[in-house]
């Protein structure tokens, strides 16, 4: 309803940054949050798993790291 969107336009004036991660890259891609942990690549050629609430690095890999050519980038 009209309603119900303004009230929603009205609470975005109020969102705050929960956290921020400095990656090897720009990102450009949704992460995927599964259980409580965001994954998500990076134009360095890194993928990460990060606290989805904390903001802090599970773990970080290189695609090389899975067997993909050194300097592999995320196309997405």
């Amino acid at each position: 309803t009209p309603a119900a969107s303004e009230a929603r336009l009205g609470e975005a004036s109020q969102l705050k940054k929960k956290w921020a991660f400095t990656t090897g890259g720009d990102v450009s891609a949704r992460a995927a949050v599964v259980e409580g942990v965001a994954y998500f690549p990076d134009w360095g050629g890194n993928l990460w798993a990060v606290d989805a609430k904390k903001g802090t690095k599970v773990w970080g890999h290189q695609f090389s790291d899975y067997g993909l050519a050194a300097n592999t980038q995320s196309r997405t």
